[in-house]
């Protein structure tokens, strides 16, 4: 893995990023930004995967509970010698960055372990939010 980072998907804007490799293409701030607003250019009009729809029944109690998911799946591109894989959240991309030859599966786990981390964690946050009151 080569880059975790976070872009909004209106402009493409940075939000996060981190990168995890002192190549050049990497070791500046300016060519770091370059390759974000590529990344940007070559993923903002592709339509972001197949949309999987999911039903799960469960039997509790003897009723059945229909849980339907709609997942989009993620999607990857090849930019220069990298291959980024992404998957949007709202207003939000997420991408793994990694090299050609890396496997896509687990660059797909990493993207999707640090995707549910931050749900966690917002969740988290906003729970608190939520329930502690300003001081006057």
């Amino acid at each position: 893995m080569k880059a975790l980072i976070i872009l909004e998907s209106a402009n493409g804007a940075r939000l996060v990023s981190k990168y995890y490799c002192n190549e050049p293409s990497f070791n500046s701030k300016q060519r770091q930004e370059a390759f974000e607003a590529k990344l940007f250019n070559k993923t903002k009009n592709q339509p972001l995967g197949a949309l999987l729809y999911i039903i799960i029944q469960y039997n509790i109690s003897s009723h059945y509970v229909v849980l339907t998911l709609f997942v989009r799946a993620a999607e990857i591109v090849i930019i220069d010698e990298y291959a980024a894989i992404y998957k949007s959240s709202g207003d939000l991309t997420f991408f793994v960055i990694g090299a050609k030859s890396e496997n896509e599966l687990l660059l797909l786990t990493i993207l999707n372990v640090f995707r549910e981390s931050m749900d966690v964690l917002l969740r988290f946050v906003s729970f608190f939010m939520r329930e502690v009151e300003p001081f006057a």
